[in-house]
C-alpha cells in the first residue's frame, strides 16, 4: 500500500502539535476578523488556518 500524502513539513508538524496543545482566547471584532487576545499573533488559530490554506486540519494531517 502506498501512501500518497506529501512529505511532511516539520514545521507544519510543530505548528499543528502547537495547536493542539495551546488554548487560545479568540474572539471575532466589529470586521468579522478573528483575533488572539492574549497571546502573540502567531498563537492564534487565524495563523495557523492561513499556514494550513485556510483549512486548520488538512487532510494529509487527518486520521
Amino acid at each position: 500500500m502506498t501512501d500518497n500524502a506529501p512529505p511532511v513539513n516539520p514545521t507544519a508538524m510543530t505548528n499543528y502539535q502547537k495547536i493542539e496543545t495551546d488554548t487560545f482566547d479568540v474572539n471575532q471584532n466589529a470586521a468579522g476578523e478573528f483575533t488572539d487576545t492574549d497571546s502573540s499573533p502567531t498563537d492564534s488559530w487565524v495563523y495557523y488556518s492561513r499556514l494550513f490554506n485556510g483549512d486548520p486540519l488538512p487532510a494529509w494531517l487527518r486520521h
